[in-house]
């Protein structure tokens, strides 16, 4: 059972790597370890240490689950897709913004139309 899980660790990362167009010696690279200090620290498997495994999912961008289970979640997804929540958050902020003003609009539109009653109806009883 352990084998299985290193191996599903190491065909998992070449997977992704194979997806992101990279290869475990730029990956090693960009971890500041030669390629065969990567490859004897991934063969540990599920003892692989977790400060590579997190080093490793965020230079290739996916969550620690997908490296290891080779599932995306929608988590990962996400994180993936940071500059395009970025955009929605604006956007929703720059609506929220809108929709307060519209509101302090609509009250004093009510008041004003409550104070016009008002004064209709004091002119009725008046007159």
């Amino acid at each position: 059972m352990n084998t299985m899980k290193k191996l599903d660790l190491r065909y998992n990362l070449k997977c992704i790597l194979r997806d992101r167009g990279m290869s475990q010696v730029e990956l090693a690279e960009k971890l500041g370890m030669s390629p065969t200090n990567l490859n004897t620290r991934l063969a540990r498997g599920k003892r692989c240490q977790i400060d590579l495994l997190d080093s490793i999912s965020k230079i290739l961008e996916v969550g620690l689950d997908e490296l290891m289970t080779g599932q995306a979640s929608s988590v990962a997804n996400q994180s993936q897709n940071s500059e395009e929540d970025d955009m929605l958050k604006d956007e929703m902020l720059q609506l929220q913004r809108k929709l307060i003003v519209l509101m302090e609009e609509n009250t004093l539109l009510k008041t004003k139309l409550a104070l016009a009653d008002a004064q209709s109806l004091t002119e009725k009883q008046l007159g």
